[in-house]
């Protein structure tokens, strides 16, 4: 798990194609748990390294660029007192995430499975508003001809509210089923991304390195730009993030 959500790692590989962040036209939309998460209440992170990573960077490339994607696994190198002393753990976190990564996230074919799920969805989306219409138009016809109290119903349609046993059914006559092997068909087109995890550079202490990074960052003149002030994050909340920060994922 990272934070309150179930990682891409360990999803299978249907639910993992239908979470929203997956589809282009939904990433960037705020969830339910996002609207409710508040700066001060941090989530606990219970996931492995390998995981955190793979999430990190599939985040990084929906969000942006998928073409970031393969640059990232490229450029992969452990920081700080822990794993960075292991001699030979660049080794084994490169197999390990070889090892967890899904099939569907590891190939250069995840924009055409993207664009697919997406046009799927959307078309399901779009039946989804006519079979509503549709009940509502019937629901109209139907009060129009029994209710004595013809000023009481809604001159517009859209007013009309649906029972819950009807949307229920129109939900289940919705539901996105993924051709998978479709999607496998797909997945073979484009080529593997490589991992390469550096081994931690011998000038620097491995300690050192994003206090390094960190100091060089801030000379930047750029960086006066980002500056979140506590009327912005009072205004915008978490999204402010998506305008000031460099990184925008």
């Amino acid at each position: 798990m990272l934070g309150n959500q179930e990682n891409y790692c360990d999803m299978l590989e249907e639910a993992l194609l239908k979470k929203p962040k997956f589809t282009k036209y939904s990433f960037g939309d705020e969830s339910e748990e996002e609207k409710r998460f508040k700066p001060d209440e941090m989530p606990t992170l219970t996931t492995s390294l390998e995981k955190a990573i793979i999430e990190s960077i599939t985040n990084a490339g929906l969000a942006n660029d998928l073409s970031k994607i393969k640059k990232l696994y490229d450029n992969i190198l452990i920081v700080g007192g822990g794993f960075a002393k292991i001699s030979g753990y660049d080794l084994i976190l490169n197999d390990r995430i070889n090892i967890w990564r899904p099939k569907f996230l590891s190939t250069s074919a995840l924009d055409d499975i993207i664009e697919y799920v997406t046009n799927e969805q959307n078309k399901l989306d779009q039946l989804k508003k006519e079979l509503i219409l549709q009940e509502k138009h019937k629901k109209k016809q139907h009060l129009m001809e029994t209710s004595s109290q013809q000023q009481n119903i809604p001159s517009n349609v859209e007013d009309i509210e649906l029972d819950e046993d009807v949307l229920l059914q129109i939900q289940n006559q919705t539901n996105l089923d993924i051709d998978l092997d479709y999607i496998d068909s797909i997945s073979e087109q484009g080529q593997s991304f490589s991992v390469n995890v550096l081994p931690p550079p011998r000038e620097f202490d491995p300690e050192m390195l994003t206090w390094k990074g960190g100091s060089v960052y801030g000379r930047l003149k750029v960086v006066n730009e980002m500056w979140i002030t506590y009327k912005d994050w009072d205004l915008l909340e978490s999204r402010c993030l998506s305008y000031k920060s460099l990184f925008n994922y």
